[in-house]
């Protein structure tokens, strides 16, 4: 499941549309559903941290930004989430 396809399930599993979702997160809908198509990038680091809110992710942010680094094939930020973790697994 690529990025976007997953922000649109957990999106959804939370019962948020996207005027909801785009009012939370600080951007439009349009933006949003850019997103969940794989049609733009995250853009800024506000943004983020808005998304990490808005999926009610708490401690969990760093699984989206893993997923993010993964689908962008970014394996520095990958690595470097793992050093957040503890670990560095570039295989699963």
């Amino acid at each position: 499941m690529k990025f976007g396809e997953r922000i649109r399930k957990k999106r959804l599993s939370l019962g948020k549309s996207y005027r909801e979702f785009a009012i939370e997160t600080g951007v439009s809908a349009s933006y949003i559903s850019d997103i969940e198509k794989g049609n733009r990038s995250i853009g800024d680091i506000k943004f983020f941290n808005n998304l990490i809110e808005a999926l009610d992710l708490g401690s969990n942010k760093w699984e989206l930004l893993y997923l993010l680094c993964i689908e962008r094939n970014n394996i520095e930020l990958v690595m470097i989430k793992g050093l957040f973790d503890g670990y560095v697994d570039l295989e699963g």
